[in-house]
């Protein structure tokens, strides 16, 4: 439900709503710890685990690549604040490749849910594969 609703939202938006405390924050949301456990596809996952799978799943799903999310949480991660997250979208970056300043279970978790993308789970193209299929690219 809450990677359909990033669906309709621009990247920075997505970024904003995922901070601590917000719509996509689903520690916050579900009203349980961040080291509850819970099983996701049949593995054990915290709710932290389970917001940071949402968050690679809402980049996916938005056509924002992965080097360009991670930095942007890497960003958020070591600055915490939107003025972090966007000079970061525009490619500044706040730590060193893969995790550009974020931690490695972050980074573990959020290329999981990447993978995944809306496209899967509904059958669907990628969105740079539906543009390249449309000639815009």
């Amino acid at each position: 439900q809450l990677a359909l609703e990033a669906l309709k939202e621009n990247p920075v938006t997505v970024a904003r709503n995922s901070r601590s405390h917000k719509k996509y924050d689903v520690k916050t949301q579900w009203g349980y710890n961040p080291t509850d456990g819970f099983l996701l596809n049949g593995k054990y996952a915290t709710t932290r685990d389970i917001g940071n799978a949402l968050a690679g799943l809402n980049a996916a799903n938005i056509g924002v690549s992965f080097v360009s999310f991670q930095r942007m949480a890497g960003a958020l991660h070591v600055g915490g604040r939107m003025k972090e997250v966007i000079l970061a979208f525009l490619g500044k970056e706040y730590g060193s490749a893969p995790t550009y300043g974020e931690e490695m279970v972050q980074y573990r978790m959020s290329r999981i849910g990447y993978e995944w993308g809306i496209p899967e789970i509904l059958n669907l193209p990628k969105p740079y594969e539906f543009i390249t299929k449309m000639g815009a690219i």
